[in-house]
């Protein structure tokens, strides 16, 4: 049996941040990406599960699962765009990709960023990281 921790026990800044992936919900839904949007419900709905469960393991591997079903949707939806996409948007939306990608994976390595070892620092890079990733497919969904 799993516990969740009360919402006002929610110190971790990434627990407020994963709120901006029903930005990108509500923009699916308003330019008929239906899938889309329920994909990124479904994100937002393990992430705040992964920060709320006490059962990280379990929780751990649903929200990897649904930022997957992201990354890998939003990479067909770019593809089927790119030719209508101008040059320059195009490059900053795979900018913006790679930064989340050196965030994440540069910082697992490194044990920086969004691992690094004062909690509050790793909290910062990891919110960041939303901000960059939701910025990214709105520009995917608006182009």
């Amino acid at each position: 049996m799993t516990s969740v921790k009360p919402i006002e026990d929610t110190d971790n800044y990434t627990w407020y941040s994963s709120f901006l992936f029903l930005t990108n919900t509500m923009i699916a839904l308003y330019v008929s990406q239906y899938l889309y949007s329920f994909i990124f419900f479904i994100l937002f709905c393990t992430s705040i599960y992964y920060r709320l469960n006490k059962d990280k393991l379990h929780a751990f591997y649903m929200d990897k699962l649904a930022v997957l079903s992201v990354v890998f949707y939003g990479a067909f939806v770019f593809y089927s765009k790119f030719n209508k996409i101008s040059p320059i948007l195009s490059s900053i939306i795979v900018l913006l990709f790679l930064s989340t990608t050196y965030l994440f994976y540069y910082g697992y390595y490194t044990q920086s960023f969004c691992y690094d070892k004062d909690p509050d620092v790793a909290y910062i890079f990891h919110s960041i990281l939303h901000v960059i990733s939701s910025i990214g497919h709105h520009m995917i969904l608006l182009s």
